[in-house]
């Protein structure tokens, strides 16, 4: 028997849980769409009989295969609960997430004793702002280490050239926050 989200209990009762606001919230995020870039998957090997692959993300969509457990395919763009995948046929097909894996395990990466995640606690005057600053490689793009800037609850009036925290990374980042 194939594997169809439109028929599975859980995703419907899921959908059924959410009601008009997370359906709008939905459509909202598959109209965006996330690009994914090429990835190799396969279909999980505990997939009984195949999977439906459909000409569009949602489970009303006409089902254009049905590709078996261990199936190969590549991942070209993502929306909730779907991939956009190649699978070797003219056109790309929509998947549910659920049924697919990577397939390889991604190498693990050796941490290098100077890579740091550093976390400021700087205070703003009505309550501490959160600077988390995480490890940078120095080589663009490549995923691993990115240095990443996060920050938490910047205070009161967090785009004036007053707020405290502004003035904190303006001095302890390594380049002007640019924070406007």
């Amino acid at each position: 028997m194939a594997v169809d989200p439109a028929t599975d209990g859980l995703y419907a009762r899921h959908m059924d849980a959410k009601k008009t606001a997370a359906a709008l919230g939905f459509v909202l995020l598959a109209l965006s769409g996330t690009t994914v870039g090429q990835e190799s998957y396969v279909v999980r090997p505990d997939v009984t009989d195949c999977v439906h692959v459909r000409d569009d993300a949602s489970p009303d969509a006409n089902v254009v295969a049905c590709l078996a457990a261990g199936a190969t395919l590549s991942v070209l763009s993502s929306r909730p609960y779907w991939r956009e995948v190649d699978f070797g046929q003219p056109e790309p097909g929509w998947i549910a997430k659920r049924y697919i894996v990577p397939s390889a395990t991604p190498p693990v990466v050796p941490v290098p004793d100077n890579m740091w995640l550093t976390v400021h606690f700087i205070d703003v005057g009505q309550g501490d702002a959160i600077w988390i600053h995480t490890a940078d490689d120095s080589i663009d793009g490549n995923g691993i280490f990115e240095g990443k800037n996060i920050v938490i609850d910047g205070g009161p009036h967090s785009s004036s050239r007053d707020n405290p925290l502004r003035q904190y990374l303006e001095t302890e980042a390594h380049a002007p926050a640019g924070l406007y």
